[in-house]
């Protein structure tokens, strides 16, 4: 399987994740990178950050990339569609006054763009999501009416990006087989069935909550509230029990995602370091050392395979010379 990493060098490195040995380092970005995305099929990897372009690679081996896409803002998140075919990219343009957000939805084949939806109010870094039939995409942008920062989530139609409705919210993230949308609104983590029922609340928490994700199944929710905290609550999704709770981090969790099977979970955060977690233990397995900077983000290979077992992970991400801006983990699907 593959592990990739970017950092704020501009580079992305390439890792085969089972034998923990590195493959190849993309080169090309003038900038820092700030997310990353594998194809539903795993032989694409897109990245993108602070110089305005996204580039494509062909995830097996390449030393030049397949495409060098110009967005023209800034990008903040980047997601493949189920079809590999397609992908959607998430940019901010602070030049406008209000600043705005700027969705597009790329043509992969072509390298062109087929849609583009702009509104006022800046994506999140790492937050948008793709409901699981690929239907709807919820884009968290944060507005500043009056001065005062809020949240809200906006859901456009994928294929037009053309505007269904907006909620107050933040950090949305859709379970795989019954499209029931999770979310944060301030201290509470909420469900919803669908955009039209009223939101069921899964719990509350002392702080906001600042990071969200949920299992493939929709069992599981994992959250990270407050700042300067590496804790992370484990919620059952269907209950109302408090969350677990594990501080196992010495920053800021920024990122979280779950394995496409739900065994596992990956945190990234300040502290240098990418926590792989079990998921029905709620215990974390291994903290992955060798960043030299901040992990932002983690997101997981379709086609990679389970990880080591407890003692026998190595250091990863040894070439990064600035702080790692995200980084990519690959666990494989059961079989």
């Amino acid at each position: 399987g593959l592990l990739a990493s970017a950092g704020s060098d501009g580079n992305v490195t390439l890792f085969d994740f089972a034998a923990a040995r590195e493959l190849t380092v993309f080169h090309g970005h003038q900038r820092q990178l700030t997310c990353l995305a594998f194809s539903h099929h795993g032989r694409h990897l897109a990245s993108a950050g602070d110089d305005m372009t996204v580039r494509l690679w062909d995830a097996d081996a390449a030393a030049r990339p397949q495409a060098d896409l110009r967005h023209g803002t800034k990008v903040q998140s980047v997601r493949f569609l189920p079809d590999s075919k397609h992908f959607i990219t998430a940019g901010e343009d602070r030049a406008l006054n209000p600043p705005v957000s700027v969705i597009k939805l790329w043509d992969l084949a072509t390298s062109n763009v087929q849609a583009t939806a702009t509104a006022t109010g800046l994506p999140i870094h790492n937050s948008i999501a793709l409901s699981p039939d690929a239907g709807l995409l919820a884009v968290n942008q944060i507005l500043t009416p009056g001065g005062n920062q809020a949240n809200q989530l906006r859901f456009l139609a994928v294929g037009s990006l053309t505007s269904v409705t907006n909620l107050p919210g933040a950090h949305p993230a859709f379970s795989n087989p019954d499209s029931v949308l999770v979310y944060s609104q301030g201290t509470k983590l909420l469900r919803r069935a669908s955009l039209t029922e009223p939101p069921a609340e899964i719990g509350q928490t002392a702080d906001p909550i600042q990071v969200v994700a949920v299992s493939p199944d929709g069992r599981t929710a994992v959250t990270r509230s407050g700042d300067g905290t590496g804790a992370l609550e484990f919620w059952d999704v269907s209950a109302t029990n408090p969350p677990v709770t594990w501080d196992e981090h010495d920053g800021d969790v920024q990122g979280l995602a779950f394995s496409p099977d739900g065994r596992f979970l990956a945190s990234a955060a300040w502290d240098r370091t990418v926590g792989l977690w079990e998921v029905s233990s709620r215990r974390l397995l291994k903290r992955l050392r060798g960043h030299r900077g901040a992990v932002h983000c983690v997101a997981f290979s379709p086609d990679s395979h389970p990880p080591p077992r407890q003692g026998t992970c190595p250091p990863i991400a040894r070439t990064h010379r600035r702080p790692c801006r995200s980084v990519a983990l690959g666990i494989a699907q059961s079989h």
